[in-house]
């Protein structure tokens, strides 16, 4: 018996007839058998086709890779029917590793992008930074202030180098703040930016009163209506404390200063009586400032010649009598006249028309004005 084979790059026939495949494609192969006493000739044809190889698809690498320093390999199972290529890496970053199947191979499966992902690696605080004491100044945010000093190492212990900056460089420090976020960017992209905690201390700033020139004394009359301290403006977050004191009368004869003026938290002065009184503006302690030291305005309240009243002149009708509460002061003294030494005549308005609702000139509320007629003081004035 004999073969032959019309196509030896598909497959190959030995002695023995076993065939084997060594590529794919098509070929024929034609048996034939010499004739014999008993058998005729015969021959036949057989064709052969090759196919290529059902190869099973890998499957990816799970494997979360972080940067060591060292190599390291992405994991594909290995086979006589692919090569593997670009799978071994050391430094952070993201690859594409290649499986690349045997010529004469086809895969059963789509294939997956094998990406190789090494992360950058967290570095070590070693050293925190410190920051140098400062005083409050709302004018300098965390940007304008250095970071200097601290040091970060990388996964072999050894210092990395790299740039401190503020989280937020916008900020403005305040006392008692507890510390900001800064983040050190080392310049080795293997490794990752690390965020902590600084502590800046701040030290409270000092308020200041500032009284504009021609602000700082003051004259005024007994008879005077209540008046605001101006041209005062301070440098601090707290409010403006007036404290009253060192009163004396014009003679220079101790006085309660409380008896002659007082000043409203507002900065209102209201009269009281005549003399000599100095008034102390400070501001008060605050987050990041401390209290001022105070800073003096002098009021002289001066007599007037004549007597003058204080009380209501303007009551509500009732429709009864209204006796008016007045009081009587000497401008020379400020002191309150005696009862005994005035009278004061006024009359009595019960009988004013009251206009009805829906009435033109109607108002639910009718003020009767109670003017007094007469003082009159039994003396020299």
């Amino acid at each position: 018996m004999e073969d032959s084979n019309d196509n030896g790059d598909v497959v190959i026939v030995n002695e023995n007839g076993k065939i084997n495949a060594v590529n794919i494609g098509t070929a024929k192969i034609k048996i034939s058998a010499s004739s014999s006493d008993i058998y005729a000739a015969a021959e036949c044809e057989i064709i052969v086709i090759v196919a290529k190889r059902p190869v099973n698809v890998p499957v990816t690498d799970p494997t979360v890779y972080t940067y060591t320093g060292k190599e390291q390999t992405y994991s594909i199972a290995s086979s006589p029917y692919y090569t593997i290529e670009n799978a071994t890496h050391t430094n952070a970053g993201k690859y594409e590793v290649s499986v690349i199947l045997n010529e004469n191979c086809m895969w059963n499966d789509e294939l997956p992008i094998y990406e190789f992902v090494i992360h950058p690696a967290n570095p070590r605080m070693m050293v925190v930074p410190s920051i140098e004491e400062m005083v409050y100044d709302p004018s300098t945010t965390l940007e304008e202030i250095s970071i200097i000093g601290g040091t970060v190492a990388g996964v072999d212990g050894n210092d990395l180098e790299g740039e401190w900056k503020w989280k937020l460089a916008e900020v403005v420090p305040t006392v008692n703040n507890g510390g900001y976020a800064a983040i050190f960017d080392p310049q080795d992209s293997n490794y990752k930016e690390i965020e902590i905690t600084v502590n800046v201390p701040i030290s409270k700033a000092e308020s200041l009163v500032i009284i504009e020139e021609g602000n700082q004394f003051y004259v005024k009359n007994f008879t005077d209506e209540d008046f605001v301290l101006e041209g005062i403006t301070f440098i601090g977050e707290g409010s403006l404390i007036y404290t009253v004191a060192d009163g004396t009368t014009l003679d220079g004869v101790v006085k309660d200063a409380e008896s002659i003026l007082t000043v409203s938290e507002e900065g209102m002065v209201s009269v009281h009586g005549i003399g000599c009184v100095k008034i102390y503006v400070a501001v008060s302690d605050s987050e990041n400032y401390n209290a001022s030291e105070p800073q003096m305005i002098s009021v002289e309240v001066r007599p007037v010649d004549k007597f003058f009243v204080e009380g209501d002149m303007e009551y509500t009708y009732t429709g009864k009598a209204i006796k008016p509460a007045f009081k009587v002061y000497d401008g020379l003294n400020g002191e309150l006249v005696g009862k005994k030494d005035y009278r004061i005549t006024y009359k009595n308005n019960t009988k004013a028309y009251t206009f009805k609702e829906g009435e033109e000139g109607f108002d639910a509320s009718i003020v009767i004005n109670i003017i007094y007629n007469t003082i009159r003081k039994w003396g020299s004035h």
